[in-house]
């Protein structure tokens, strides 16, 4: 069976479908956006709150103009987007080494890491639920309506 990679909130991911066979399930992890998308997040506001402060630093250090003006330098932004990286590779190599621990599948693939596992979407759920993985996956899946990480099923 195939099932529809993203799901449809989630147009913006040029994601092929993927064949699952009957009784399995999967999850997308994306390691990262367009380099476009990513350094825009970096460059304008809004800012998550650690990166505000770490652009407050670098504008004492006079290194990038006033954050309050809500868009950095190129420069602060990089490092801006370093730190970024460093932390959403850090839960990804989290949840990934847990959903192998607990029998899942990693596939690397140009569209990131796809896992699998034989299992109804709500066993997957609860599984990654008691091991605390699933809150986690939010910061670096493909979420569904709810903001929850979506579970695909064959």
């Amino acid at each position: 069976m195939t099932t529809d990679w993203p799901p449809l909130d989630q147009t913006d991911e040029s994601l092929p479908p993927v064949e699952l066979p009957p009784g399995t399930v999967a999850m997308r992890v994306r390691l990262f956006e367009s380099q476009a998308r990513e350094m825009a997040r970096a460059v304008l506001a809004p800012w998550p709150a650690w990166m505000e402060r770490l652009y407050a630093l670098e504008s004492l250090a006079l290194r990038t103009p006033d954050p309050a003006a809500e868009v950095a330098s190129v420069g602060a932004a990089v490092s801006g987007l370093g730190e970024r990286l460093h932390y959403r590779l850090r839960v990804v190599a989290f949840a990934v080494a847990a959903m192998e621990e607990l029998g899942w599948r990693a596939e690397v693939d140009e569209h990131g890491i796809l896992l699998l596992k034989e299992a109804s979407p709500d066993e997957a759920r609860a599984e990654l639920e008691s091991a605390g993985v699933y809150g986690p996956l939010c910061k670096v899946c493909i979420l569904d309506r709810r903001g929850l990480p979506w579970v695909g099923s064959g």
